[in-house]
């Protein structure tokens, strides 16, 4: 995608979706935004403009406080989760500084804090955790289509549930964290 100048052309596809969020969703004025993201009111211009992009921490913090709000509708989450998904370079012209998708640049933090919780224990126990999160993994991967939708995400938070119970209740692959299910 090419890098548009300021003011000079449409917004990307990223940058649009994220103005639904903050502006289209209703549930906060950009200043309310600012301050709940701990963020200038500026920076958020600058995001849905495509001068920059916002930290994947207040990516994720947009979204989540947005899928947790029942009052919000569906559509406008989903809207931005299809453009997340899609190859990042094809929908903003930071893709390179996003990586692979927009999904992806939002786990990153998560992913980071994994491994300074991992690089904290003894090299055998590292191994040991390696080992089981791989064998999830893969188990995850073959027995889950890898996307939620908003319903049961929402589901989800409302029964005070984590992500692996929800797969697991679903019947989509009956396991909990690397063990198998009791059944019967």
């Amino acid at each position: 995608m090419e890098k548009k100048g300021r003011g000079t052309a449409r917004p990307s596809e990223f940058a649009g979706a994220l103005r639904e969020l903050v502006d289209g969703s209703g549930l906060y004025e950009r200043a309310q935004w600012s301050e709940i993201l701990g963020v200038s009111l500026p920076a958020i211009s600058q995001w849905v403009s495509d001068e920059t992009i916002p930290k994947p921490e207040h990516l994720r913090g947009i979204v989540d406080t947005l899928v947790e709000d029942t009052r919000i509708k569906d559509e406008i989450l989903e809207k931005f989760e299809s453009v997340a998904r899609r190859p990042a370079r094809e929908i903003s012209p930071h893709g390179d500084r996003l990586g692979p998708t927009v999904g992806h640049y939002m786990v990153r933090p998560l992913k980071d804090g994994v491994w300074r919780a991992l690089d904290a224990l003894p090299p055998l126990l590292q191994e040991a955790v390696l080992y089981e999160a791989g064998k999830r993994c893969w188990e995850l991967r073959r027995g889950h289509p890898g996307i939620l939708s908003i319903r049961e995400r929402r589901r989800m938070l409302h029964d005070g549930k984590s992500l692996t119970t929800l797969l697991d209740d679903n019947g989509h692959n009956g396991v909990a964290l690397g063990k198998r299910k009791k059944t019967g």
